[in-house]
């Protein structure tokens, strides 16, 4: 199966979580009036019995495209942010919950995102691994674990899906 990666925006991805950018909002004056502090609104939701934050940098490799995906991931117990840090272009794929709770890749999307735009996985949210598009990319990474082996649940799938941009 073959997908072509969209323009990653708040109200495509909503279904999945949330994009985070500064565009269209409003900067308040912060440190000396030397910056603009943007409040987003976003949380990072989280299961009471997922205490633990974790904060964790990932170096990627780029990948070109197309890109295949053969693995899909979800953390049930917390949303997942990425925060690019020196990345540019990077790659976003999702799938909805099938009935039997793998990930439905007939429904699945793919998103181009800007090196400005951060996103947050929602919880449960079945998502490939990070792919970094068009250099060696830093992303800061932030959930709450719970210490067991079921904060990552693996999926590897049958056939990989193939992302163009």
């Amino acid at each position: 199966m073959t997908l072509a990666a969209a323009v990653l925006t708040a109200g495509a991805f909503r279904p999945f979580g949330d994009v985070i950018c500064a565009d269209g909002l409003a900067g308040l004056a912060v440190n000396e009036g030397r910056g603009l502090r943007f409040n987003t609104g976003l949380a990072l939701a989280h299961a009471t019995r997922a205490t633990a934050p974790t904060l964790a940098l990932y170096r990627m490799q780029p990948s070109p495209p197309p890109v295949s995906v053969a693995l899909f991931e979800r953390h049930p117990h917390s949303a997942q942010l990425f925060l690019p840090m020196d990345a540019r272009r990077y790659l976003v794929v999702v799938a909805p919950r099938r009935s039997e709770g793998g990930p439905d890749t007939h429904a699945a999307r793919a998103f181009a995102a800007r090196a400005d735009q951060g996103i947050i996985y929602a919880p449960g949210v079945w998502h490939a691994p990070l792919i970094a598009l068009d250099a060696i990319s830093t992303f800061a990474m932030m959930m709450f674990e719970t210490g067991e082996a079921e904060d990552c649940i693996l999926y590897p799938l049958a056939a990989p899906l193939t992302v163009s941009l």
